[in-house]
């Protein structure tokens, strides 16, 4: 949080007042994900209303959605999943080419509703169709493998899960010891899949 805040003050082109709104837009969203990641909501809304007034002065539209991820984050974490819902939804730019973590977290959202198709349609274009760099740097391509598993699991599509379960566990084979636990609970899943 801390260096995404940096990066934020430090984007200046006075030259450019579009790209500067974009950078720091971008960056103080970043900062937002990680206060999220710590369970740390105090300074939230206050970063959705900034990235709300900063992305408005950028040039790329993507930014001038960027606040209702930030809200969408506090509401999850405040447990008003419908809410969080539906500014994730609204933060949506791109569903293939936009924030990666949007659609992942719009996910979430789907599966605590119980719907796991829509969970898989929302992850899919992000995993199977979406590139490899730009904002899908942001989410490994491992935890999109397993929130999709999850969610073809809970739509019943058992085959389809293992294998994205499958490539987990090949990706995390030599995972440093922080990652044991999680693979452990991963293989676990699997198996109960493939019982029988």
């Amino acid at each position: 949080a801390a260096l995404f805040d940096s990066i934020a003050i430090s984007a200046i082109a006075p030259e450019s007042p579009g790209w500067t709104a974009r950078a720091r837009a971008w960056a103080l969203t970043h900062k937002a994900t990680a206060l999220a990641a710590a369970n740390d909501t105090a300074a939230l809304k206050p970063l959705a209303d900034s990235i709300f007034r900063i992305g408005a002065r950028s040039g790329f539209g993507r930014d001038w959605r960027l606040h209702h991820y930030v809200r969408g984050l506090l509401l999850a974490r405040q447990g008003r999943s419908a809410v969080a819902e539906r500014e994730f939804q609204r933060a949506l730019y791109s569903v293939r080419g936009g924030f990666s973590r949007i659609n992942f977290e719009l996910a979430r959202m789907y599966l605590l509703r119980g719907n796991p198709d829509e969970a898989v349609g929302i992850l899919a274009p992000t995993l199977l169709r979406g590139p490899l760099e730009a904002s899908n740097l942001y989410l490994t391509r491992t935890e999109l493998h397993i929130a999709m598993g999850e969610a073809l699991a809970l739509a019943g599509r058992d085959d389809d899960a293992a294998a994205h379960y499958r490539w987990v566990l090949d990706a995390w084979k030599a995972a440093d010891p922080a990652f044991h636990t999680r693979r452990d609970e991963i293989s676990r899943r699997l198996a109960e899949l493939t019982r029988g």
